[in-house]
């Protein structure tokens, strides 16, 4: 038996480091409430500029978790397919 996990549950089943909304600054939070954004993706860049974390929106990281699943599905059918000589 499988167990597909669509939506919240999804998220909630992968390990991941949580923040309460309330405990982040506001400039993040308006991002983050932000309805239809023209990038989903919120960089959070250090003194220097550089890359430190990337915040995704619900829906980006939905999108996210199913690609990285195809992927998965076609590296394991094309593991089968090398293994029966296909």
């Amino acid at each position: 038996m499988s167990l597909v996990l669509t939506g919240v549950a999804q998220w909630r089943a992968r390990p991941m480091r949580t923040v309460d909304v309330g405990e982040v600054g506001d400039k993040l939070r308006s991002l983050i409430n932000e309805r239809d954004p023209v990038d989903e993706d919120i960089g959070i860049l250090g003194a220097n500029g550089e890359l430190l974390a990337v915040v995704l929106t619900k829906d980006a990281y939905e999108f996210f978790l199913r690609k990285v699943e195809e992927e998965e599905d076609r590296q394991d059918l094309q593991t089968v397919k090398e293994f029966l000589g296909r």
